[in-house]
């Protein structure tokens, strides 16, 4: 008997599983976990199948035993092998990364157990509550705009105590989110798994919620690969935010895709969570399938285009000076919020209008001190004494950063302490009266389960993210919105944002789901998700020739497959990219064509 055999081990997509000889007594079947010999060492891998066939004169390797320790069920083997194909992986790298092995010796480890904390609501939000969770009974997949991960942690708490032999899956994009939902819900006695564990740690944790028949495991994007098919529920919190994207290293997977079919696989109930909804969701959950919450605190809209500038800079209106002295004379604090590096955004040049932008990919550099820098491909330069097109040395700086805003604000209002915090400046906050700040400090800082001493939130450019060229553009501006409303909700304070942009931000605040209703059109117009899907593919290559070559004979072969449109070809830093829209149903044509391709050929099946 001969065992085709899935090493867990990084492998080119390439290869398939091995052949095994079964020794004589030995009892193999699919999905067990076994130990192989591979290239002189001992490994675990998943058995395939079985087949009763003669070695036909090639003398195969035995394996050595059966782990009782697990044993995937067919229905969830077949899973990993659809994620391999749609991912453009070998079965044996998805195996690898997702599952734990077992120990050599049993951890005698024991997690220090989470302070539990109460979750407590205003009582003109508990009818909200109820709603939603009358709303989720008897439907299997849920859209719940929920403003932040304090209600949400409430929603789910409900949810478990109304259904206590589920057993549960809760998706969260970062490690800090996991912690603090942890502390909440620890009287439910959750399974944590952040990625962040040992083999041995996360093996136990592992088999502690595999094992269980109704029990709550919270976990990053890393949990989503932990397939169960007894899993009853999948909560998917924040489930706009992309870093439930793995995007830097194989496999480029996405948390919510896996959970949209575990759904359709095992018929898993679907719920996800977040402020504001993403194309996708409006495209996949019905009317009746999404549910809201409470009405949202008031936004205060200034027009920049209307309203005078103050004498602080052109980029703060006479309006918003106005307020937020008036904040700091009551004794209140202030958050602005400007996703703007350094002390201006751009250099310009005033004799001849050069705008510096990087060498290496043409994007516009931010000055952050006396560094010319790239926020794409990360390159820098020194600040130019000189304009590089005529010579001149009257720059200009085009708009304002965090570090130029906390200089201004300091000098305007004598005796106040300003902060400022940007992703580079990463430390704990200090005592202040004004905090300047980026989206880090709702990625590190926000905790929503806290008071938040603030009295005024104010986003000092609402507009930021419309002038990306990006196809999330208008729904990043939206959801960074709601986020930030939600951020002075939680604060009990006043939201204000200054637009060049009044109505779009008006109809944002009046029929936000409308705003997402024309990108979607707007996708079906221009063949995007969700009607056709994106593919990007990079060759890694410093010699840019080679890089371009190679992508070009891969472009040859991919227009020969009907519904596939490669698009032109970009230069990056690590060598030659090109993007690819398919049909969806011509998908699995393409994704066969990239099997035969070596792994220099880095592959992101959904790129958008």
């Amino acid at each position: 008997m001969i065992a085709e055999v899935y090493p867990m081990r990084r492998l080119p997509r390439s290869m398939n599983a091995f052949d095994y000889k079964i020794p004589d007594g030995l009892e193999v079947t699919r999905g067990q976990l076994v130990e192989i010999p591979l290239r002189g060492k001992k490994v675990w891998g998943i058995v395939k199948k079985t087949k009763d066939l003669p070695e036909r004169g090639i003398r195969l390797k035995e394996m050595f035993a059966v782990s009782a320790a697990y044993e995937l069920r067919d229905e969830e083997l077949s899973f990993f092998e659809y994620l391999g194909h749609d991912l453009a992986q070998s079965v044996s790298s998805i195996l690898h990364m997702a599952l734990p092995t077992p120990p050599k010796r049993a951890s005698k480890k024991t997690s220090a157990p989470w302070q539990s904390k109460p979750i407590t609501l205003p009582r003109a939000e508990t009818e909200s509550l109820s709603r939603i969770l009358k709303g989720m009974r008897g439907r299997n997949e849920v859209y719940l705009d929920i403003p932040d991960l304090k209600r949400m942690t409430a929603v789910l708490a409900a949810y478990r105590t109304t259904e206590p032999d589920e057993k549960i899956l809760v998706i969260v994009p970062t490690v800090r989110m996991a912690k603090l939902l942890t502390k909440r819900l620890n009287d439910f006695h959750p399974v944590v798994l952040t990625g962040s564990e040992s083999n041995n740690e996360r093996f136990k944790r592992w088999m502690t919620f595999r094992s269980s028949d109704n029990g709550l495991m919270i976990g990053t994007k890393i949990s989503a690969l932990l397939i169960d098919s007894t899993i009853t529920s999948v909560f998917v919190l924040n489930s706009s935010d992309k870093n439930h994207k793995q995007w830097d290293r194989n496999p480029r997977f996405d948390a919510r895709s896996i959970a949209n079919n575990l759904h359709k696989h095992f018929h898993t109930n679907l719920f996800f969570q977040d402020p504001s909804p993403r194309v996708e969701d409006l495209a996949q959950f019905n009317d009746v399938n999404r549910l809201h919450w409470s009405s949202a605190i008031a936004t205060g809209l200034v027009d920049a285009n209307a309203e005078q500038s103050s004498d602080l800079h052109e980029s703060i209106t006479l309006t918003a000076e106005r307020i937020m002295r008036e904040t700091l004379e009551s004794g209140q604090r202030v958050l602005c919020v400007l996703n703007k590096k350094g002390l201006a955004n751009r250099l310009f040049c005033r004799e001849c209008s050069h705008k510096f932008s990087c060498g290496q990919c043409g994007m516009g550099t931010t000055l952050m001190g006396q560094v010319m820098r790239c926020g794409r491909c990360h390159q820098s330069a020194p600040a130019p004494a000189r304009c590089p097109g005529c010579g001149g040395h009257d720059f200009k700086r085009i708009g304002l950063g965090t570090e130029g805003l906390a200089a201004l604000l300091e000098k305007e209002y004598a005796g106040a302490a300003v902060s400022f915090l940007t992703k580079e400046t990463e430390r704990k906050l200090e005592p202040h009266h004004i905090l300047v700040t980026t989206d880090t400090y709702i990625q590190n800082h926000f905790n929503p389960f806290d008071n938040i001493p603030y009295g005024l939130v104010l986003m000092v450019n609402a507009d930021q993210p419309l002038y990306r060229s990006e196809v999330r553009s208008t729904e990043t501006a939206l959801r960074s919105l709601f986020v930030w409303r939600s951020v002075a909700q939680a604060a009990n304070a006043r939201f204000m944002i200054q637009t060049s942009e009044l109505e779009l931000f008006s109809q944002m605040l009046a029929d936000p789901e409308d705003i997402i209703r024309q990108e979607l059109v707007m996708r079906s117009t221009y063949g995007l998700p969700p009607y056709k899907r994106w593919v990007s593919v990079l060759y890694r290559d410093k010699e840019l020739r080679k890089a371009e070559h190679a992508i070009a004979q891969l472009t040859v072969v991919a227009r020969k497959i009907e519904g596939v449109t490669p698009q032109r070809q970009e230069r990056t830093p690590d060598g030659v990219r090109i993007k690819i829209a398919v049909e969806p149903e011509q998908i699995d044509k393409l994704l066969e064509f990239f099997t035969g391709l070596s792994d220099t050929y880095i592959i992101d099946t959904d790129v958008i």
